[in-house]
């Protein structure tokens, strides 16, 4: 008997606990003023931030590598004389298509870069 008690009253104070720390942690938060709330929040903004400034800057050394490829590609079959005026015209387009990609990466990254410079003379 004596320890079905002890087991039950470990659990007790088990879930006791599971419940009072989530209810202390949002105590606590609830405590914080709004002030500082908003500085967690943009704090958290700025390294959202910085982490899309990265990945944006490998995509568009991707993107390029990629265009570049495609139109030496393109220069070479179009000399050889192995491309179709219809393939012409595909291949053509893609370039295009990658060359708006590039140009939308780079107005991305120009504004995460605005942002990051705005906002990390506050912190």
């Amino acid at each position: 008997m004596n320890t079905i008690k002890k087991t039950l009253l470990l659990s007790l104070i088990a879930v006791f606990g599971l419940i009072m720390i989530p209810n202390l942690a949002s105590a606590q938060t609830s405590e914080m003023s709004k002030e500082e709330k908003k500085e967690i929040k943009s704090a958290e903004k700025l390294v959202k931030a910085k982490i899309d400034l990265g990945k944006k800057l490998e995509k568009l050394q991707k993107e390029e590598a990629k265009l570049v490829k495609t139109q030496t590609k393109f220069e070479r079959d179009n000399a050889a004389g192995k491309l179709s005026p219809n393939d012409v015209e595909k291949i053509t387009k893609k370039i295009a298509k990658q060359k708006k990609s590039i140009e939308g990466l780079k107005k991305d990254i120009e504004k995460l870069e605005k942002y990051i410079n705005e906002n990390e003379d506050g912190i």
